[in-house]
């Protein structure tokens, strides 16, 4: 391990540039902690969907077979929700749970933070970690990174004035029922929302977590091949709501080609950016596990997702922007993004169907 860009010494680092907002600041407590996110979030490859809806597509995405905080959570890091009616009582109990539990994760509108790329320019939620209260400043750490139509986001640390921090509370009062959702799975289980845009995530228990070497690591790799096959179903995902793996995209695909020219389909274009993330960080982990534990089978699994997948996956949410665009100016939308999404459904068929065993 090694000094990171937050300034912390001898601990891991966050791949915030494979990450979403949401994971990056769970990283960022975990690797406070000195739990390794790149082992401990990365190498979950998964991902579930509940089609809810019988007329128009209505989705909720997960993208963790094991949740990432809460009981039953790998490193048993438990956290509870905390929220607040005004911009004051937001920043006192922000400043006393710094004091009480240690860094807290916190919800800000982008328009708002002027670190963030969107700063001045375009409302969304977002979350980061406030880590520190040092003579009435306080630390704010994102290790998000990404580049979008307004530019590139980089990871961020800086301090500011108490008064200051005020005004990045609160989270974006532009809130779709799709940016809801996601943010209702945003942790890999459903959490419990609270009716405010002022929230922060609090520990109760810190995050742990054994040191990952050539058992641990094969264990953890091997778990996302036993949810993807289906040989372990985690409560939660029951009911033919809800698909996981290539099933999932198998829905997807389905649902896009019934109703392509629908643009709220397109709402669920940052979850598929998530999901290509999340695969480019499981590529990350593989290739680790590889250089760093001798698992050689690792970097088989790795060339073949790269080969196969990851290009279909980053350009999935591109796509899906072009027929927003399409249906925006009254233009027939492309069938090629249903189409990718079958592709995809088949090779991540094809990889468990490779690969599954692998890691046992």
């Amino acid at each position: 391990m090694v000094e990171n860009s937050f300034g912390y010494k001898n601990q891991p680092l966050v791949p915030g540039h494979m990450m979403s907002c949401y994971t990056s600041a769970i990283g960022a407590i975990l690797a406070y902690y000195g739990v390794d996110p790149g082992w401990w979030v990365g190498s979950q490859f998964f991902l579930a969907v509940c089609d809810d809806c019988d007329s128009l597509p209505s989705f909720q995405f997960s993208h963790y077979h094991t949740p990432l905080f809460g009981e039953g959570s790998l490193t048993g890091w438990l956290v509870e929700r905390r929220g607040a009616d005004t911009t004051m009582e937001a920043l006192r109990g922000l400043m006393d749970d710094l004091h009480d539990h240690g860094p807290v994760i916190v919800s800000g509108d982008t328009y708002n933070l002027p670190w963030h790329v969107a700063h001045g320019k375009r409302h969304a939620p977002h979350w980061f970690m406030v880590d520190m209260l040092v003579d009435n400043q306080i630390r704010v750490n994102d290790p998000l990174s990404h580049r979008d139509d307004l530019g590139d986001q980089e990871s961020y640390v800086g301090w500011y004035p108490i008064s200051t921090v005020a005004k990045f509370l609160g989270g974006s009062g532009h809130q779709s029922g799709p940016i809801h959702t996601r943010e209702v799975w945003a942790s890999g289980r459903a959490e419990s929302s609270i009716d405010t845009s002022f929230q922060r995530l609090v520990t109760l228990r810190k995050p742990s977590a054994p040191p990952v070497d050539y058992v641990v690591a094969r264990s953890l790799l091997h778990a996302s091949f036993e949810h993807l096959a289906g040989r372990v179903r985690r409560s939660g995902f029951e009911g033919d709501q809800w698909s996981t793996g290539a099933g999932a995209l198998t829905v997807l695909c389905q649902r896009s080609t019934e109703h392509l020219g629908v643009i709220e389909l397109y709402d669920i274009s940052e979850d598929l950016w998530v999901a290509g993330r999340t695969r480019q960080l499981w590529v990350q982990t593989l290739r680790r596990a590889a250089a760093e534990l001798g698992i050689e089978i690792a970097t088989v699994v790795a060339d073949y997702v790269e080969k196969h997948l990851l290009a279909n996956w980053l350009a999935l949410p591109q796509l899906a922007r072009y027929n927003q665009t399409y249906l925006i100016k009254k233009r027939h939308p492309r069938q090629a993004f249903a189409d990718v999404l079958g592709r995809l459904a088949e090779e991540e068929a094809a990889l468990v169907s490779e690969f599954y065993g692998a890691f046992a």
